[in-house]
């Protein structure tokens, strides 16, 4: 303390400069709205990175779920719109003729007595449904087929004749099933013995040493269905096919084949006579040098 000229005693003040009054660390300095600043750059970065892995976590959640229903086993997954089984090229009636000839040893009887059962049951086209099934499935006959082939449609149900669980048949009291329709293949192979004995033909002849190895499998083949015919003449309908070439004419030729094997609804003469009628048709045209059906010469 000081004394005055008035002789009082005075604190003596201590004088700051401007520059060290109210001086506090940056580290909490305030903002002029009384708030403590913080470092935002590093939290806006962390934030843009996890919106970015978010969208990429549904795009690939996206992408997954659209593959598994493309590869989906479900009947339910291939409608009309979908991949459709692309049917042969080749002139099938011509190539069944060549092949049928050759195992008949050039007898027309015979063939047209097998060819013109064909024609009423398939119009020579081997991916052919029956139409019934088209129409309570709801299904073409080249989807059918495509999902045949792809396994969507097992072996089972194509056996029982059965597609998004709707059966087209029944079991009896003894557990035996019966097919009421389902028809498929050239002759429209409808009972669960014919179905069963076209399918494993059909996995045999694409299997490694069958015909069409190398091959994709495929139930709808011309070439393995008319391999299958001449199967079943050779083995199990060799009676049939020894009738078929003592036959004395085609209307004869084409109901042995009716009754003894197709066995439709309907009178089987009266059935034969009109399934007869398309047999002049088939030579004509089979006959003629302008249609070609295919390599058959190696058949």
């Amino acid at each position: 303390m000081r004394k005055t000229a008035y002789g009082r005693n005075v604190k003596k003040k201590t004088v700051r400069s401007s520059s060290a009054r109210n001086v506090r660390p940056s580290s909490v300095r305030k903002s002029s709205s009384g708030r403590k600043k913080t470092n935002t750059s590093t939290y806006d970065g962390t934030l843009l990175f996890i919106r970015i892995m978010f969208g990429l976590l549904i795009v690939m959640l996206v992408v997954l779920v659209g593959a598994m229903i493309l590869t989906s086993t479900d009947g339910i997954t291939f409608s009309s719109q979908s991949i459709k089984y692309t049917a042969s090229s080749m002139d099938e009636r011509k190539y069944l003729w060549d092949v049928l000839m050759k195992h008949f040893d050039d007898n027309e009887t015979a063939v047209l007595g097998l060819m013109c059962n064909i024609h009423e049951e398939s119009n020579f086209q081997s991916y052919n449904l029956e139409d019934h099934n088209n129409t309570i499935w709801d299904i073409s006959d080249e989807d059918y087929t495509y999902m045949l082939n792809k396994g969507s449609i097992s072996k089972k149900d194509f056996l029982e004749a059965r597609f998004d669980g709707n059966s087209s048949g029944y079991c009896n009291s003894y557990g035996q099933w019966h097919n009421l329709n389902g028809g498929y293949g050239y002759c429209q192979y409808t009972a669960y013995e014919k179905k069963k004995a076209l399918y494993d033909f059909a996995t045999e002849w694409f299997d490694k040493g069958g015909e069409g190895e190398g091959l994709s499998f495929d139930i709808a083949d011309p070439k393995m269905q008319a391999s299958f015919i001449v199967y079943l003449l050779d083995n199990d309908l060799s009676d049939i096919d020894y009738q078929m070439r003592t036959a004395e004419s085609i209307e004869d030729a084409v109901y042995i084949w009716v009754s003894e094997y197709e066995c439709p609804e309907g009178e089987y003469h009266s059935v034969a006579l009109s399934r007869a009628e398309c047999a002049e048709e088939i030579r004509e045209y089979c006959t003629s040098e302008e249609n070609t059906g295919g390599d058959a010469q190696n058949y």
